[in-house]
């Protein structure tokens, strides 16, 4: 009854289709929303309209996007850290859920959301402020992993181009998204072929990144 209860709620008022029911249904992980009481995922999805100021449309499309969102119940925790981390206010905080829902159900342990913004926050020598401004640029940021990719594609980045900490900083808070890539299967082959055909590094590194 409860998960009948359940996919009756995410039809009709968040949009699933069948398939996407029968999804949630066959992986565990995703479908936790399924088996939550009658109630909870309602009071949820209430709570995130309110408190980001979001239209049904767009709880849809976050719901959709990440269902195991409405099975989380320390939403509001997680919602509050950014807040007060990022120093924004609801406007910035909206943006960045909607871009990237999943930041509120990253954990908040080892390599993730703390010590991840710490790390970047040392390395590129940031304060607050331009922290804020990058990880809003680019929220999908957070979902990096920092030994996979943040870190061996900076130190890459840095090598190739020779470039002091400085105006290393100065690039990837301008380009974050370079920090997604893979340096062996995208960056290198992508940066050497328009270098080649445009003799410019910096004009070849803007063409690599298409954000």
């Amino acid at each position: 009854a409860v998960i009948e209860y359940n996919k009756k709620y995410l039809r009709e008022e968040l949009g699933f289709t069948e398939k996407m029911l029968d999804d949630l249904s066959s992986h565990t992980n995703r479908g936790t929303c399924l088996t939550q009481e009658i109630g909870v995922v309602e009071g949820r999805v209430n709570f995130l309209k309110k408190r980001l100021d979001l239209k049904r449309s767009e709880m849809q499309k976050i719901a959709q996007r990440q269902p195991t969102l409405l099975a989380r119940d320390n939403v509001a925790q997680k919602m509050d850290y950014l807040e007060e981390r990022l120093l924004l206010d609801k406007s910035p905080l909206r943006k960045i859920v909607l871009r990237c829902p999943s930041v509120l159900t990253m954990s908040m342990g080892n390599n993730n959301i703390g010590p991840k913004l710490n790390w970047l926050q040392h390395r590129l020598a940031l304060d607050d402020l331009a922290l804020s401004k990058m990880i809003q640029r680019k929220p999908q940021t957070l979902s990096f992993n920092v030994d996979t990719n943040i870190e061996p594609t900076l130190n890459w980045i840095q090598q190739r181009l020779d470039l002091d900490d400085a105006a290393l900083s100065k690039m990837i808070q301008r380009l974050p998204s370079l920090l997604g890539y893979n340096v062996e299967t995208n960056i290198e082959p992508t940066l050497n072929f328009y270098i080649e055909a445009l003799e410019s590094e910096t004009g070849a590194l803007a063409l690599v990144n298409r954000d």
